[in-house]
């Protein structure tokens, strides 16, 4: 995994179950894509891991329940542009610091395509999501269906968008640093009461919307 190759998760010995199991990362991993498979794993420990264009796929089976990426794992790194993709109605929980490491913009496609938008699966980012550098910038689009909720004090300064399903902010989140417009798709913002952010809102196609107020 650390040679930049794909890295294949399945719950070990264990095969057609949906079972919860823990891999310890030792030092730094760098890895073209992480894709989640049968079993729902929590990576943990280790100094820092590397995603590449690959992404994150998680499976689309009853036996796959998603994946946990633990805050002793270290920061996440972006190398590339890429997509965080799902089938099914699937958890993706961060608990590390994500940050871009190319040079110019990095765009985090979210598409955990949960069958109900708005449903409590999708995406969980509990660490900070920021640039890696005054040139290395990151920017997060929401696509497709289901949700992502962003609960932490992000710091990227690239773009906003919603192309498609819903964008939660959690209470005491915000959506980054940068002024320039949060495009709406179908769909679009749900933050909670004390919502903070400096930019306005481009309604851009579809019904999207922005909700102030409890999570749903």
């Amino acid at each position: 995994m650390d040679d930049g190759s794909d890295a294949n998760f399945c719950a070990p010995n264990v095969a057609g179950s949906n079972v919860a199991y823990t891999v310890n990362v030792s030092g730094a991993l760098n890895a073209s894509s992480l894709n989640f498979q049968i079993g729902t794993p929590t990576l943990k420990g280790g100094t820092a891991l590397t995603i590449g264009a690959g992404g994150i796929m998680t499976g689309g089976n009853s036996n796959n329940g998603g994946f946990f990426l633990d805050s002793t794992l270290g920061t996440v790194y972006l190398s590339a542009s890429q997509y965080w993709s799902g089938n099914g109605n699937h958890n993706g929980t961060v608990g590390s610091a994500v940050a871009s490491t190319a040079p110019g913009t990095t765009t985090l496609f979210l598409a955990p395509n949960s069958a109900t938008v708005g449903s409590t699966t999708g995406y969980f980012f509990n660490g900070a999501l920021a640039d890696g550098s005054s040139t290395s910038v990151l920017a997060i689009d929401k696509v497709g269906n289901g949700t992502s909720y962003l609960n932490a004090v992000n710091t990227y300064s690239g773009f906003t968008a919603i192309e498609g399903g819903l964008l939660t902010v959690g209470t005491g989140g915000r959506l980054g640093t940068a002024t320039a417009a949060i495009d709406l798709g179908f769909l679009g913002l749900n933050a909670a009461a004390n919502f903070t952010s400096g930019n306005y809102l481009n309604q851009t196609s579809g019904s999207g919307g922005f909700l102030v107020g409890p999570r749903a």
